[in-house]
């Protein structure tokens, strides 16, 4: 009997918490590119999936179970890329999301078409284009955060390529409307095809990326928006990777507090190396942590809560890949590695996307045999 009272706590513990073993999401094959989102309590997965006229991006919200997916947007002239594909940015019932709309003869003339929701997804927004300009070039690789009542975003801007200028990084605030009420140029001269990623820090946004200087050095910078302006562009780390073609292998962020934990891949030297960095306030460390140097491919993604850091890459393994996840304090130690699936090393399986949710990492890749968009989930420590 005097166990009695501990077996009704552990009862109760049991019955109070709930279980969110992932149940199969809702896609169907010819689904790929998936994205994570946490709305309130409630998961968001996105995703592009084949139509009969085309391609369609879809939502669904996993609470105890997932609700029927939702179709944001529908198109037949849609650009559909293994590494530049929508994510979903939430504040409060604010949406913003983005497709890909082709605009001309040349296969990399495409257009960011954008749509918000209000009413947290219930309805969108008849889409329209992010960037101002209207020249025929390559506008992509969107990111964003939530900012004041609406959101920051930013992408890699063409508009000058035609006419024999660089790749631009450029961002604009989208307002409580879903207006496009600024915009800024943060850098005139970026890598062409390396994502670029946006995390808040104690209200600021700061954007990481891959920069290009006139001797084709490509390492990731990043940018502050400090008192209505970006800040200088900042050098991350000096790889010295001189690389004369996008390494399609952009850099990704996460924040705790004013900690900010920034993943990215590196083949300076002829070696692929997945490296990591903990910035604190506003110190940026000289040396990074080498997080594996054998048989990485990158494709990077990076969570961080009170104590750990949660860092996922794709690896080669034998014929074929795996998914890694890595896990560190934050001060930069390596507290365990685990395999977490195999994941085919071909640009079909796309890039790993993480969130934290309920005590758990979950993660999507899209498995490129089917293809078909793939989740699964690791409890955090």
């Amino acid at each position: 009997m005097r166990y009695l009272p501990f077996i009704i706590l552990l009862l109760a513990l049991a019955c109070s918490a709930p279980d969110h073993t992932l149940p199969p999401p809702p896609v169907a094959t010819g689904s790929g590119q998936p994205a994570l989102a946490v709305a309130g309590n409630d998961l968001l997965l996105s995703w592009q999936e084949k139509a009969e006229d085309g391609y369609e991006l879809k939502i669904a919200r996993l609470s105890d179970n997932w609700q029927k997916p939702l179709v944001v947007a529908k198109g037949s002239d849609w650009f559909v890329n293994w590494a530049d594909f929508p994510s979903v940015l939430v504040n409060g019932d604010k949406m913003f999301t983005y497709f890909l709309a082709k605009d001309g003869p040349k296969s990399y003339y495409y257009n960011i078409m954008y749509t918000f929701s209000a009413d947290g997804g219930a309805s969108w927004r008849e889409p329209a284009r992010l960037h101002q300009d209207t020249v025929q070039a390559e506008h992509g690789f969107v990111s964003g955060v939530p900012y004041e009542q609406g959101f920051m975003v930013s992408w890699l801007d063409g508009r000058y390529a035609p006419a024999g200028g660089f790749m631009t990084i450029r961002s604009a605030i989208v307002d409580a409307t879903g207006r496009v009420q600024q915009s800024f140029e943060v850098d005139s001269t970026t890598c062409d095809c390396c994502q670029t990623h946006m995390v808040l820090v104690n209200g600021q946004p700061w954007v990481f990326y891959r920069n290009r200087t006139s001797d084709e050095i490509r390492d990731i910078y990043f940018a502050r928006f400090v008192e209505g302006a970006w800040s200088e562009p900042q050098l991350l780390h000096a790889d010295n990777w001189q690389i004369r073609g996008c390494p399609v292998n952009g850099p990704r962020a996460a924040t705790y507090g004013n900690r900010v934990a920034v993943a990215w891949f590196t083949g300076a030297g002829g070696k692929g190396r997945v490296k990591l960095k903990i910035i604190t306030g506003e110190q940026v460390p000289q040396e990074a942590v080498v997080v594996d140097s054998v048989g990485v491919l990158g494709r990077v993604d990076v969570q961080m809560d009170e104590q750990r850091i949660y860092l996922t890459y794709l690896k080669s393994k034998a014929d074929n890949g795996v998914l890694i996840l890595a896990v560190y304090d934050h001060d930069g130690n390596q507290v365990r590695t685990h395999e977490l699936a195999p994941m085919s090393t071909d640009r079909g399986s796309g890039f790993g996307r993480t969130a934290i949710w309920h005590g758990r990492l979950i993660y999507a890749f899209t498995d490129s045999e089917l293809p078909q968009v793939r989740l699964g989930s690791i409890a955090v420590e």
